[in-house]
């Protein structure tokens, strides 16, 4: 359709009901929004208060609605709107919600479709970790200590991050393959919201925020050798630099049966 500069047409303003159908927004919610300061109509009637809305105005609720869609919250969105918005802190908020969306996801593919595994980019976002070295001669030890390791944060009076599970770390996952009485050296990390007298004690770690790389698989504990291998071959792969050791993390354990088991491991990267 062509228009000329001066067409009436452009002019055109839309009522509530209007926009609210088109929009598939109740009158209520235009209301909050306005009161929100996320919209101003384009025009009020001073006599009977009908407002009127624009196309910039629809746009808006538009822009609204995709924001609400992906997970922000509403005091997010204001702050966003007003521009108080803390750029740093406001990416990393948000990659750690894609992060914990994508680990649902490769959770729930694991369980409801025929892979065996999924591989995905991600990130570490930043955290304060309460750290214990361990030695292992398995994996279902490993594991054992490391729930260990949460209780005794827990009863130590730490505030843990209750969707962050605990972290095995190692530079040598291959020795807990070996018959040694030594053992594999592992390291166990729980996420904690703060660290109380962090620079005096030594079990206290920053971990920065860093691109990784996570492979996924699901059974028992006999598929974690074969899962970190299967990341070390990929990383070859897909010409990737590993930038620190490989992380475990025990995303579900025992829903269903003592062989059901989540596993993610994951590398951080440098791109």
């Amino acid at each position: 359709m062509n228009r000329t500069k001066n067409d009436p047409g452009e002019k055109k303003l839309f009522s509530v009901a209007e926009v609210s159908y088109a929009c598939g927004i109740s009158r209520t919610s235009l209301i909050r929004l306005e009161e929100s300061g996320f919209l101003k109509p384009y025009h009020v009637n001073p006599e009977t208060g009908y407002r009127y809305y624009d196309v910039k105005n629809i746009v808006e609720i538009g822009r609204y609605k995709r924001l609400q869609a992906i997970g922000l919250t509403k005091r997010e969105m204001t702050q966003f709107y007003r521009g108080q918005v803390d750029p740093e802190r406001f990416i990393e908020d948000q990659r750690k919600k894609l992060n914990e969306l994508q680990h649902f996801i490769n959770e729930f593919e694991l369980r409801y479709t025929e892979k065996n595994y999924t591989e995905s980019f991600t990130a570490f976002p930043e955290m304060i970790c309460y750290c214990d070295d361990i030695s292992s001669s398995s994996f279902k030890e490993a594991e054992y200590l490391a729930y260990t390791t949460y209780k005794e944060v827990i009863a130590g009076g730490f505030r843990v991050i209750p969707d962050q599970p605990p972290v095995i770390i190692s530079d040598n996952w291959s020795d807990l393959e070996k018959d040694s009485p030594e053992g594999c050296k592992l390291t166990v990390c729980i996420p904690v919201k703060e660290a109380f007298e962090q620079d005096k004690d030594p079990h206290f770690r920053l971990f920065p925020s860093s691109d990784a790389f996570s492979v996924c698989g699901f059974g028992d504990y006999s598929i974690l050798s074969d899962l970190i291998s299967r990341l070390y071959a990929l990383l070859e792969e897909k010409n990737l630099r590993q930038d620190g050791p490989v992380r475990v993390i025990i995303l579900v354990t025992q829903k269903s049966t003592p062989n059901d088991y989540i596993f993610e491991c994951m590398v951080p990267i440098k791109r």
